[in-house]
C-alpha cells in the first residue's frame, strides 16, 4: 500500500517487465514498459549439436539456490548416460561454488568473471538459465537474447519474456534436465530453432524498447497517458494496434 501510494505522485510509471504493469497499475498512473537496454549483438555461429552448456551470473542468493539444484542433476546426467556435455559457469557467482564437495566435476567448469560476453556466449550451443526464485526481468535471459543463441529456461528466469512452449517455460530443474537431453539428442533442428527463436524475441523486444521510449520523452503528458492507458504492454500483447509495435509473429 505505501509503495502504490508513493508510485501515485508519479506522472508515469515505469515496469521493467510485461507481466508487473496489472500491479503497478493499481496506483493509478500510467504504465510503461521500458525493460533492461543491451546492444544487439548477434554471434555468427552454425549450431550442429550441443556439448557446452553455458550460464552467467552474480554472486547472490537466487543464483546459488539455482545452481545447487541444477549442478548435482547435471553431473548425475553425465555420469549415468555417459553424456560429453560440459557447464561452463561464469561470473562471480563461482565464489559461492567452487569447490563445494560434490561440485568438482570434469563436466563442470568454473570460469570465473567473464571479460568478453560476446566471445563466451560464441564458444557455447546452448545458454541455460535454471533460476527458480525471485521477481522482476531476467537480465540474463535479456543478455542471452541480445547473441542470438540458443536459450532454455525454467519459467521463473523467463519472467516477462516471450516463451517457446517446452523450452522456456521448465517448472523444476528435473524438467530443465529432460529438456536439455532432448536437445543433446535432437541436434541441429532443435538448435537451429531455438536460435532463430532467440534472434526473433530479441528483434521485437528491441524494437519496442526504441518505441516506448521514444514515445515516454516524446509525448506530452497527457497524450502519453492515454497512450500508456490503451498499450501498456509491449511484448506478447497481440491486442495492441499500434503501428510501432513489432510482432514476433509478423517476422
Amino acid at each position: 500500500a505505501e509503495e502504490l501510494r508513493g508510485l501515485a505522485r508519479a506522472d508515469v510509471v515505469l515496469s521493467i517487465q510485461d507481466n508487473e504493469v496489472d500491479y503497478f497499475q493499481r496506483a493509478g498512473r500510467p504504465v510503461v514498459v521500458v525493460g533492461h537496454s543491451t546492444p544487439n549483438a548477434f554471434v555468427e555461429k552454425r549450431y550442429t549439436r550441443v556439448e557446452r552448456l553455458g550460464y552467467i551470473g552474480a554472486s547472490n542468493k537466487f543464483n546459488t539456490h539455482a545452481l545447487e539444484a541444477l549442478i548435482p542433476a547435471f553431473i548425475a546426467h553425465v555420469r549415468t548416460t555417459g553424456s560429453r556435455l560440459s557447464l561452463h559457469i561464469g561470473g562471480n557467482i563461482i565464489k559461492a561454488l567452487q569447490g563445494r564437495p560434490g561440485f568438482d566435476d570434469d563436466c563442470v567448469r568454473f570460469e570465473g568473471y567473464v571479460h568478453d560476453i560476446g566471445a563466451f556466449m560464441e564458444e557455447i550451443d546452448l545458454y541455460v538459465n535454471p533460476t527458480l526464485i525471485g521477481t522482476g526481468l531476467k537480465i540474463k535471459s535479456v543478455e542471452a537474447l541480445s547473441h542470438g543463441v540458443p536459450v532454455i529456461s525454467t519459467a521463473t528466469g523467463w519472467d516477462g519474456l516471450p516463451a517457446l512452449e517446452g523450452f522456456h517455460d521448465a517448472p523444476d530443474i528435473a524438467t530443465l534436465m529432460n529438456t536439455i537431453a532432448r536437445i543433446e539428442n535432437e541436434g541441429f533442428d532443435t538448435l537451429t530453432k531455438l536460435a532463430n527463436f532467440s534472434r526473433a524475441s530479441f528483434a521485437e523486444y528491441e524494437m519496442n524498447l526504441e518505441v516506448n521510449l521514444a514515445r515516454l520523452f516524446e509525448a506530452p503528458r497527457d497524450e502519453l497517458a492515454d497512450w500508456a492507458g490503451a498499450n501498456p504492454r509491449f511484448i506478447g500483447n497481440r491486442q495492441a494496434e499500434n503501428p510501432g509495435f513489432l510482432r514476433l509473429g509478423d517476422l
